[in-house]
């Protein structure tokens, strides 16, 4: 996941463990323990770093170990549509379950945490005025960098993905209903669904704007129903994620009777609530 979007109590938190930027994050379907709740896992300067809390909880717990002495376990591995961290830290063990839209990504964090460059030149440390230390000799290894491969046009289908991202992305917190709207629509493409992702985590969305009006309207008018529902997976549509969406209709060329329509059908449909009277 970008951490941009990681909660602020953890880069709080971050912030007063380390003064370096995190490598690579990832976002876990509940606590670390199993329970529903939130979890991110980071691997910030070779170091692991896990934020977890149940539903309810407003504070953080927080583990932290490095591969090879505090954790003894860290694997990887798929169950049908989801991803596992099975892990061993302070011989405890845990296993935190994923989308399989971070699988890539949790990968990438767990390989940078078993494959830790020995020395790095000191030019940031001298910069800082700071005295080189043994954790500041040592960092993850970055994963290539994605915008090398950003495909240069996206399929009308691999658009769909990007544009469900970041309305689902634009409150800084992606619900766990949201990520599993996702997860539904592409369950059955993964390679679609894996090259969306590079796009999105590589490009913002006035970039992404630029390339819809090349689609067909009866194109943008399925993405932007899909925008829609989306965002709607979690009861209401939120200022920002409206805000979104008006940006997608004018770039894209539609009519704003359009987007009203499909929002009122869309309310119609979600709102099951109207059942229950």
């Amino acid at each position: 996941m970008n951490i941009a979007f990681l909660p602020e109590k953890v880069k709080i938190e971050l912030a007063a463990v380390s003064d370096k930027i995190p490598v690579l994050a990832a976002r876990a379907y509940g606590s670390i323990e199993g329970e529903t709740g939130e979890a991110y896992l980071i691997s910030c300067a070779g170091k692991f770093l896990a934020f977890s809390r149940k539903s309810g909880e407003d504070n953080f717990r927080k583990l932290s170990g490095v591969f090879g002495k505090e954790i003894s376990k860290l694997d990887t591995r798929q169950d049908k549509f989801n991803t596992f961290l099975d892990m061993n830290i302070n011989g405890e063990p845990y296993s935190i379950k994923f989308s399989s839209s971070e699988h890539k990504e949790l990968e990438n964090l767990v390989e940078s945490l078993k494959t830790i460059k020995p020395e790095l030149p000191q030019t940031t440390v001298q910069d800082t005025g700071l005295k080189p230390t043994a954790s500041s000799a040592k960092v993850a290894i970055p994963s290539p960098s994605p915008v090398k491969t950003t495909p240069s046009t996206l399929t009308p289908f691999e658009m769909l993905a990007v544009a469900m991202m970041y309305i689902s992305s634009c409150d800084r917190e992606i619900s766990s209903d949201e990520d599993r709207c996702i997860v539904e629509v592409f369950k059955d493409n993964k390679p679609v669904l894996e090259s969306a992702l590079v796009y999105y985590k590589s490009h913002n969305y006035e970039e992404f704007l630029r390339n819809i009006v090349f689609l067909k309207e009866n194109q943008k008018l399925c993405i932007l129903s899909n925008m829609i529902e989306t965002a709607m997976r979690d009861s209401a549509l939120h200022k920002i994620e409206q805000e979104y969406l008006r940006k997608f209709v004018e770039a894209s060329g539609l009519k704003d009777e359009q987007y009203k329509a499909i929002r009122s059908v869309l309310y119609m449909k979600n709102g099951t609530g109207v059942l229950d009277e």
